[in-house]
């Protein structure tokens, strides 16, 4: 198949159980039909675990603050600062092509 932009012959490689067309040159990429709607039901789900790994970091950065307080109030800590956890893209990955 023939890229719709600039004509040449699109690539094909296989992503997260999804086939993808692209174009090496201009980048574009193409889905055939039904491959669109797994991509959304794919990232609909991953934000669904991400909104929960959320909460869960901040009930977690909750709790550890108050612990922090309370431990503070009988001794002298340096202040507890916890870091966020860096999300990772379902559509970054599937849509990096090197």
């Amino acid at each position: 198949m023939k890229c719709p932009v600039d004509g040449r012959e699109l690539a094909i490689t296989h992503r997260e159980g999804i086939e993808l067309d692209y174009c090496p040159e201009c980048r574009g990429v193409w889905f055939d039909r039904g491959e669109l709607d797994k991509v959304i039901e794919r990232s609909n789900r991953d934000y669904d675990d991400y909104r929960r790994e959320e909460r869960e970091y901040k009930e977690e950065k909750r709790y550890k603050e108050e612990k922090y307080r309370d431990d503070r109030s009988k001794s002298d800590h340096h202040e507890y600062k916890p870091k966020k956890k860096k999300a990772s893209s379902f559509l970054s990955d599937l849509l990096e092509f090197g």
